[in-house]
This record gives C-alpha cells, structure tokens and sequence, in this order.
C-alpha cells in the first residue's frame, strides 16, 4: 500500500535534527574551549612581555651603577655613571622607578627583592655569599661608593608577579661596571 513512498518520516526528520543539534553543540563546546585557552595564553604572553620589559630596564640602570646610596632587599636608590639618580621601589603594588610606575595596571607587583653577590674584595661575614649594605659600607658613611663598589660582583633581582589569573616569578642578575672599570 505504501510501498513506492519518496520521502522522509517524521521520525526520520526529528533523529537526523536532534544529531545536527548533538554535532553542532559539540563543535561549539570545542570552539569555547580552544578560545578560552588562545585567550589565557595571549594574556600570559602580555604580562611576561610586560614583565620582561621592566626586568631589561632594570637590569640596564644595573649595569651602569656608580654610587648606591640605599640598598635594601625591596629597594634600592644609586646614581648611574651618567650622574643620573634612580630608585627603584615597590607601592601599591606597582614598580616605581624614581617616581615613575614601570608597570601596568593590569601587572601587580607582589615583591622584589635584590641581592648582592660579593667579588673576591668583599667582607661576606655571614658566609652565604650574599652580602649586605652594612657589610659593604667600609667607611660607615651610609652609602657605597666607587672603591667599595668593586666588591660587588653583581645584583640579582626577583620579582613576584600577579594578574587576573596568572602568578610567576621572574629573576635576573646583572654584573656591575663602574666608572673606573668600563
């Protein structure tokens, strides 16, 4: 009786609809996630830039120091052999640099801590190789100048980032030059 019928049942029409559905539903769940993640990685990727770029410019007025006036482990103020005046301290979460936040909103400063390493010239009292202002301030005067600058090898510096989601620790350290050797 309805043996030569060219067409689809309804049944047939609602199975084939509810599998698009399915298929459908799971393509977008992948879309969701592989954006989610491309999403989380680009925004990694920014704050290590923004990181990095802040690490370079620190590690450049390092490089250059003549005098340190201050040095703490969160803080540190010294002239550059250009007789520039530069201090690096942590407020509110941001790296300020004489004045000057070097961050971005979005990258949260959690802490810094400096360290100086001794050259052969250095008084390490404690044995840890890490030496400290008092250690290296000879002549008492509350700072460090060129002659007691050679006793530092080099400075190494941490820093503690946030962001929204993520939370890393970056470190570098840079060799000291000063004046008498370039």
């Amino acid at each position: 009786m309805y043996g030569n019928d060219k067409g689809f049942t309804t049944v047939e029409l609602i199975v084939t609809m509810g599998l698009v559905g399915l298929v459908s539903a799971l393509a977008y769940a992948v879309y969701i996630f592989a954006y989610q993640g491309m999403k989380n990685w680009q925004d990694r990727v920014e704050l290590e830039n923004s990181a990095h770029l802040v690490m370079n410019a620190m590690a450049n007025d390092f490089s250059d120091i003549k005098k340190i006036f201050y040095a703490t482990e969160d803080e540190i103020s010294f002239i550059k052999i250009n007789d520039d005046t530069v201090r690096y301290a942590i407020c509110e979460g941001g790296l300020i640099r004489s004045g000057k936040y070097l961050n971005k909103k979005d990258l949260s400063i959690g802490s810094i801590q400096f360290k100086f390493f001794g050259s052969e010239l250095s008084d390490d009292l404690n044995m840890d190789r890490v030496i400290d202002m008092a250690e290296l301030d000879r002549n008492r005067n509350g700072l460090l100048d060129s002659e007691e600058l050679h006793a530092i090898s080099c400075i190494q510096f941490t820093m503690t980032l946030t962001s929204k989601k993520h939370c890393f620790e970056l470190q570098s350290a840079m060799a000291i030059r000063n004046s008498e050797n370039p």
